[in-house]
Protein backbone atom coordinates (compact mmCIF):
# COMPACT_ATOMS: atom_id res chain seq x y z
CA UNK A 1 0.00 0.00 0.00
CA UNK A 2 1.81 3.19 -1.13
CA UNK A 3 1.86 6.01 1.39
CA UNK A 4 3.67 9.29 1.70
CA UNK A 5 4.65 9.12 5.36
CA UNK A 6 5.32 6.64 8.04
CA UNK A 7 1.91 6.51 9.63
CA UNK A 8 0.78 5.06 12.92
CA UNK A 9 -2.88 4.26 12.99
CA UNK A 10 -5.30 2.43 15.21
CA UNK A 11 -7.80 -0.10 14.05
CA UNK A 12 -11.42 0.45 14.97
CA UNK A 13 -12.46 -1.89 17.74
CA UNK A 14 -15.54 -2.10 19.94
CA UNK A 15 -15.47 -0.01 23.10
CA UNK A 16 -13.48 -1.71 25.85
CA UNK A 17 -11.26 -3.64 23.43
CA UNK A 18 -7.53 -3.11 23.33
CA UNK A 19 -6.39 -0.62 20.68
CA UNK A 20 -3.82 -2.04 18.31
CA UNK A 21 -1.35 0.40 16.76
CA UNK A 22 0.61 -0.41 13.62
CA UNK A 23 3.12 1.50 11.53
CA UNK A 24 3.76 1.45 7.82
CA UNK A 25 6.86 2.80 6.10
CA UNK A 26 7.13 2.11 2.37
CA UNK A 27 10.62 1.51 1.04
CA UNK A 28 10.01 3.20 -2.29
CA UNK A 29 9.31 6.61 -0.77
CA UNK A 30 11.59 9.03 1.00
CA UNK A 31 11.16 9.09 4.79
CA UNK A 32 9.14 12.06 5.98
CA UNK A 33 8.22 13.33 9.38
CA UNK A 34 5.79 10.82 10.83
CA UNK A 35 2.22 11.60 11.71
CA UNK A 36 0.60 10.07 14.73
CA UNK A 37 -3.11 9.40 14.64
CA UNK A 38 -5.12 7.66 17.30
CA UNK A 39 -8.72 6.96 18.09
CA UNK A 40 -10.24 8.76 21.03
CA UNK A 41 -13.80 8.19 22.32
CA UNK A 42 -14.66 11.62 20.93
CA UNK A 43 -13.25 10.82 17.46
CA UNK A 44 -9.95 10.53 15.61
CA UNK A 45 -7.16 12.78 16.86
CA UNK A 46 -3.81 13.54 15.36
CA UNK A 47 -1.44 16.20 14.19
CA UNK A 48 -1.90 18.42 11.15
CA UNK A 49 -5.36 18.88 9.69
CA UNK A 50 -6.90 15.76 11.18
CA UNK A 51 -8.03 17.62 14.27
CA UNK A 52 -10.08 20.00 12.10
CA UNK A 53 -13.75 19.30 11.59
CA UNK A 54 -16.07 19.33 8.60
CA UNK A 55 -19.31 21.23 8.91
CA UNK A 56 -22.50 19.45 7.88
CA UNK A 57 -26.08 20.65 7.74
CA UNK A 58 -29.04 18.46 8.67
CA UNK A 59 -32.76 19.06 8.73
CA UNK A 60 -34.63 17.80 11.79
CA UNK A 61 -38.32 17.59 12.45
CA UNK A 62 -39.69 20.01 15.01
CA UNK A 63 -40.67 17.24 17.43
CA UNK A 64 -37.18 15.70 17.28
CA UNK A 65 -35.62 19.11 17.78
CA UNK A 66 -37.92 19.77 20.72
CA UNK A 67 -36.93 16.48 22.34
CA UNK A 68 -33.24 17.34 21.90
CA UNK A 69 -33.84 20.75 23.45
CA UNK A 70 -35.64 19.11 26.38
CA UNK A 71 -32.67 16.79 27.02
CA UNK A 72 -30.32 19.78 26.86
CA UNK A 73 -32.53 21.75 29.23
CA UNK A 74 -32.60 18.82 31.66
CA UNK A 75 -28.80 18.66 31.67
CA UNK A 76 -28.27 15.40 29.77
CA UNK A 77 -26.23 17.28 27.14
CA UNK A 78 -24.48 20.65 27.06
CA UNK A 79 -26.13 21.72 23.82
CA UNK A 80 -27.64 20.41 20.58
CA UNK A 81 -24.21 19.78 19.06
CA UNK A 82 -23.19 17.66 22.05
CA UNK A 83 -26.33 15.55 21.59
CA UNK A 84 -25.78 15.09 17.84
CA UNK A 85 -22.09 14.20 18.24
CA UNK A 86 -22.96 11.67 20.95
CA UNK A 87 -25.66 10.13 18.76
CA UNK A 88 -23.24 9.84 15.85
CA UNK A 89 -20.52 8.27 18.01
CA UNK A 90 -23.04 5.76 19.39
CA UNK A 91 -24.09 4.75 15.88
CA UNK A 92 -20.46 4.44 14.75
CA UNK A 93 -19.71 2.27 17.79
CA UNK A 94 -22.77 0.12 17.02
CA UNK A 95 -21.46 -0.48 13.48
CA UNK A 96 -17.73 -0.64 14.32
CA UNK A 97 -17.37 -4.27 13.21
CA UNK A 98 -18.90 -3.54 9.80
CA UNK A 99 -16.62 -0.52 9.34
CA UNK A 100 -13.56 -2.52 10.40
CA UNK A 101 -14.35 -5.33 7.95
CA UNK A 102 -14.98 -2.91 5.09
CA UNK A 103 -11.75 -1.01 5.76
CA UNK A 104 -9.81 -4.28 5.66
CA UNK A 105 -11.61 -5.53 2.55
CA UNK A 106 -11.14 -2.30 0.60
CA UNK A 107 -7.57 -1.77 1.86
CA UNK A 108 -8.28 1.76 3.07
CA UNK A 109 -5.83 3.92 4.99
CA UNK A 110 -7.60 4.86 8.18
CA UNK A 111 -7.07 8.44 9.35
CA UNK A 112 -4.75 10.90 7.62
CA UNK A 113 -2.91 10.46 4.32
CA UNK A 114 -0.82 13.48 3.25
CA UNK A 115 1.33 13.74 0.12
CA UNK A 116 4.09 16.34 -0.04
CA UNK A 117 5.88 17.34 -3.24
CA UNK A 118 9.05 15.32 -2.40
CA UNK A 119 6.89 12.25 -1.82
CA UNK A 120 5.26 12.47 -5.25
CA UNK A 121 8.62 13.22 -6.88
CA UNK A 122 9.97 10.01 -5.32
CA UNK A 123 7.01 8.08 -6.72
CA UNK A 124 7.70 9.53 -10.19
CA UNK A 125 11.44 8.71 -9.93
CA UNK A 126 10.53 5.13 -8.99
CA UNK A 127 8.33 4.90 -12.09
CA UNK A 128 5.27 4.10 -10.00
CA UNK A 129 1.79 5.54 -9.59
CA UNK A 130 -0.55 5.71 -6.61
CA UNK A 131 -4.10 4.55 -6.00
CA UNK A 132 -5.07 6.59 -2.95
CA UNK A 133 -7.80 5.03 -0.76
CA UNK A 134 -8.53 6.81 2.52
CA UNK A 135 -11.21 6.75 5.19
CA UNK A 136 -10.64 10.11 6.89
CA UNK A 137 -8.60 12.89 5.31
CA UNK A 138 -6.46 12.72 2.17
CA UNK A 139 -4.45 15.82 1.33
CA UNK A 140 -1.92 16.96 -1.23
CA UNK A 141 0.49 19.77 -0.37
CA UNK A 142 -0.17 23.18 -1.91
CA UNK A 143 3.24 23.25 -3.64
CA UNK A 144 2.46 20.15 -5.74
CA UNK A 145 2.01 21.19 -9.39
CA UNK A 146 -0.95 19.68 -11.28
CA UNK A 147 1.40 17.98 -13.77
CA UNK A 148 3.19 16.07 -10.99
CA UNK A 149 -0.11 15.02 -9.44
CA UNK A 150 -1.38 13.73 -12.81
CA UNK A 151 1.84 11.80 -13.46
CA UNK A 152 1.83 10.03 -10.10
CA UNK A 153 -1.82 9.56 -9.05
CA UNK A 154 -4.05 7.04 -10.85
CA UNK A 155 -7.09 7.38 -8.60
CA UNK A 156 -8.30 8.93 -5.36
CA UNK A 157 -11.11 7.30 -3.39
CA UNK A 158 -11.88 9.16 -0.16
CA UNK A 159 -14.56 8.55 2.43
CA UNK A 160 -14.31 11.77 4.42
CA UNK A 161 -12.50 14.81 3.03
CA UNK A 162 -10.00 15.48 0.26
CA UNK A 163 -7.86 18.63 0.35
CA UNK A 164 -5.64 19.94 -2.41
CA UNK A 165 -5.10 23.17 -4.32
CA UNK A 166 -7.89 24.10 -6.75
CA UNK A 167 -5.52 23.51 -9.70
CA UNK A 168 -4.62 19.99 -8.52
CA UNK A 169 -8.28 19.16 -7.85
CA UNK A 170 -9.19 20.36 -11.35
CA UNK A 171 -6.38 18.33 -12.95
CA UNK A 172 -7.39 15.18 -11.06
CA UNK A 173 -11.16 15.72 -11.34
CA UNK A 174 -11.78 12.59 -13.41
CA UNK A 175 -9.81 10.45 -10.96
CA UNK A 176 -11.42 11.61 -7.70
CA UNK A 177 -14.22 9.74 -5.95
CA UNK A 178 -15.03 11.24 -2.57
CA UNK A 179 -17.98 11.92 -0.32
Amino acid sequence: MPTSKQIRFASILPRGSQRIFTSISPSNLRDSESSIICYHPHGWRGVDELSETEKITINLGLVDLGQIDLLVQEGFYQNRTDFIRTAIRNQLNAHADAVKQTVARKELVLGLQHYARPDLEAVREAGETLEIRVLGLASIADDVPPELACETIDSIDVLGAFRASPDVKAALAGRIRST
